[in-house]
């Protein structure tokens, strides 16, 4: 919600709208990690960690999250530099006074700790720069996040929340059902194979970093079909560049299994359809538009449609092939099929929304 309104509110003057709802997000990550810390409290133990480690293990995640929350604002306001400056310096201040800690007192969690404290300090100077703009005490701010916090639209908040869940699990269900039934051998040459998704997820990610908050700053300013246009742009650009190098990748990659990692050299009869998925991945620019154009429930219910469309898939192939196991090609082939279908819902159903 914050990356998507926040650049809006800026580009039509509402300073203190922004900051309003980076201080609502701060404190709402506060809240998780407050409930987070009662866990160990009421005697409940989740995970194989002393209760001193949960706890250092909550605060790194929330430091990470106010970091996070804290750099929307530079990329809101279209200065990608900034951003990439204030990330690679917490990287560096953070591995240098991680490893000092690290060799000096041995200890994980206090590791873990001064990356969290270092990490929550950057992001309070980052906050706290920029909710100056707003010209109000940081007091005043605070307790204007928390009064309204009943007026955030939290029927869109669930709904990112759900769609993007169906997402995550489409997006890596083929690995998950390779980790189920395929030997170990077999599924370390799928998941060797899984490190071109893995690679075009990160770009896709980069990209969006800073492609995202700028068609919600041209959707404030010029409307709905220039944020398509924005999205249709960079997707089918993606998509050109990827189809012609879609052969030539293929080939050195083979090429390079063979030569360097002849234990894997099975995974090359699918390294053409998870180039081809990738291609996919990476070009999907149209299911951000949608969010800034607030269709995220179209989303989260075309997410649902091909979860559900794949379960059935699933079940009407292990029907049709009693006693055959599924393998290499036929799961990578399931991944593309869902994958390339959600793409052409999520485009189509662009169309209709910029209409």
């Amino acid at each position: 919600m914050l990356q998507r309104s926040m650049p809006m509110d800026i580009v039509k003057g509402r300073e203190k709208a922004a900051a309003i709802l980076m201080i609502q997000c701060g404190l709402l990550a506060l809240l998780c990690l407050l409930l987070g810390l009662l866990i160990p409290f009421a005697g409940i133990r989740v995970v194989d960690l002393s209760d001193r480690g949960f706890a250092v293990s909550l605060l790194h995640g929330f430091s990470q999250q106010l970091f996070l929350v804290a750099t929307v604002e530079s990329r809101s306001r279209g200065e990608p530099l900034r951003f990439a400056i204030q990330n690679l310096l917490r990287a560096l201040v953070i591995f240098g006074a991680g490893w000092l800690v690290a060799i000096q007192y041995q200890s994980v969690t206090l590791t873990l700790l001064a990356e969290a404290v270092i990490a929550l300090v950057m992001a309070a100077g980052i906050i706290h720069h920029a909710v100056s703009r707003s010209r109000l005490q940081i007091a005043i701010l605070c307790r204007l996040a928390i009064k309204r916090l009943g007026r955030l639209p939290w029927k869109s908040a669930i709904a990112l929340l759900g769609g993007a869940l169906v997402g995550f699990v489409l997006t890596n269900a083929d690995r998950w059902i390779a980790a189920s039934l395929f030997p170990h051998a077999m599924f370390a040459v799928y998941a060797f194979a899984w490190i071109i998704l893995a690679v075009s997820q990160s770009i896709q990610a980069i990209i969006s970093s800073s492609l995202f908050p700028a068609m919600a700053r041209d959707y404030a300013s010029n409307g709905v079909r220039s944020s398509f246009r924005m999205a249709s742009m960079w997707g089918l650009g993606l998509i050109l560049i990827g189809l012609v190098g879609l052969w030539p990748a293929t080939v050195v990659t083979i090429w390079a299994i063979r030569e360097w990692f002849a234990g894997y050299v099975s995974a090359n009869p699918i390294i053409p359809l998870f180039y081809l998925l990738a291609i996919i991945r990476v070009s999907d620019f149209w299911t951000g538009f949608l969010i800034v154009a607030g269709r995220e429930r179209a989303v989260m219910n075309i997410n649902i449609f091909v979860a559900i469309a794949g379960l059935l898939l699933l079940v009407g192939y292990s029907m049709h092939q009693t006693g055959a196991s599924v393998g290499l090609l036929e799961l990578a082939g399931f991944a593309c099929l869902l994958s390339f279908l959600r793409q052409i819902i999520i485009v189509i159903y662009s169309f209709g929304a910029a209409r």
